[in-house]
């Protein structure tokens, strides 16, 4: 499994057993901090439009020129855009809540403890190139 693929199946599963916790200590950290939208007042960015371009000669750069001028590709990354960014923060949040949970104590067995388990162990590339 590439890099990627194994990093978005840890995410996945650890956001997954934290959002079959019944307690809200993983869940609860992974919950955005403003409530507010992350794009413009109606989930569309007017910033990134370029109004240059005609609407009738090129409406994908009309809409979003502007943005596709100023945003590199992260190098990692075969493709970028709002949903490749939202997925991204996704990630992150979930890192943080992972990261966070990690430095606090929980109840053996518990599924916050099972969450941070299965989390350390995937950041043991030690352990997993010996096996």
């Amino acid at each position: 499994m590439s890099p990627f693929h194994s990093r978005h199946a840890l995410i996945a599963s650890v956001a997954l057993i934290a959002a079959l916790t019944t307690g809200p200590n993983l869940t609860a950290m992974a919950q955005t901090k403003t409530g507010k939208a992350r794009l413009g007042p109606w989930g569309v960015e007017l910033t990134a439009m370029d109004k240059s371009i005609q609407p009738g000669d090129d409406f994908f750069r009309y809409a979003g020129g502007a943005w596709m001028k100023a945003t590199q590709i992260p190098a990692d990354r075969a493709r970028w855009g709002a949903f490749s960014i939202l997925g991204a923060q996704s990630e992150d949040d979930v890192r943080a809540a992972l990261d966070e949970a990690a430095r606090g104590k929980h109840a053996a067995g518990s599924a916050s403890q099972k969450a941070v388990d299965y989390y350390r162990s995937y950041l043991d590339t030690t352990a997993i190139d010996a096996r």
